[in-house]
C-alpha cells in the first residue's frame, strides 16, 4: 500500500517556465509532528508504509528538513520526494536516507547552462551533477527530470543532456516536452 502526502506548499523560486501563481511563492509548512501524526494514522488505519511527498521542494529549509526527518525515523516508512540540487548536502541526504527516503528526484530540466540561465532555473550542470552523485553515494536512488524543447535549445544542448546522463548515471530519468503554461513568464 502506498499513498501521496504533502508536508509543504509553494516554491520560492522563479523559473520562467513555471505557472505557480505569486501566492505560492511563499512557502507554507506543516509541522514535522503534524506530518508524522498523519503518517502514524495512515499506518494504524490502513497499514500504509510507502509514501510519495508531493512537495515542490521537500528540502527547502535545512533545519526544518532535519526535524521532519527525525520525526519520520521511528515510523519505519519508505518514501520518495522532489527537490533542487542546491538544496541538498551530505547532512540533508544522510537525514533523508535515515528517515526512510529511498528516492530523491531533481528538476535538472537541462544540462545546458545557457538554457538553465535563460529559464532562471538557478542551477548548473555541475550543481546537478554533484547532487545526483552525492545522493547515489549515500545510498539514495536519484531521479532526474528533463524538459526538451525549451527556448534557445540547440542540438548541442541535446548532446550536453546525453553527456550529463552518461556522467551522472541517475537511477531514473524522465523527459517531458516543453509546453509553456498559460500564466508562466515564458508563455
Amino acid at each position: 500500500k502506498a499513498t501521496t502526502i504533502i508536508a509543504s506548499r509553494g516554491c520560492p523560486y522563479s523559473c520562467s517556465f513555471c505557472d505557480n501563481p505569486p501566492f505560492l511563492k511563499k512557502l507554507r509548512f506543516r509541522s514535522p509532528q503534524n506530518v508524522a501524526e498523519e503518517i502514524r494514522e495512515l499506518i494504524d488505519k490502513h497499514g500504509c508504509y510507502k509514501y510519495r511527498f508531493n512537495d515542490d521542494v521537500f528540502t527547502a529549509v535545512k533545519d526544518r528538513t532535519i526535524k521532519l526527518c527525525k520525526a519520520l525515523e521511528p515510523l519505519h516508512i519508505a518514501y520518495r520526494c522532489h527537490t533542487r540540487a542546491g538544496l541538498v548536502d551530505r547532512d540533508i541526504l544522510s537525514a533523508l536516507k535515515k528517515s526512510g527516503c529511498s528516492e530523491l528526484a531533481f528538476g535538472v530540466e537541462s544540462a545546458d547552462d545557457r538554457v538553465l540561465k535563460l529559464v532562471r532555473k538557478g542551477e548548473t550542470y555541475e550543481s546537478n551533477l554533484k547532487a545526483i552523485k552525492l545522493s547515489k553515494e549515500l545510498g539514495l536512488r536519484a531521479k532526474a527530470y528533463f524538459i526538451v524543447g525549451m527556448p534557445a535549445e540547440t542540438w548541442e544542448t541535446i548532446e550536453k543532456n546525453k553527456q550529463f546522463l552518461r556522467e551522472a548515471q541517475p537511477d531514473k530519468w524522465s523527459l517531458s516536452t516543453f509546453l509553456p503554461y498559460f500564466g508562466s513568464e515564458i508563455y
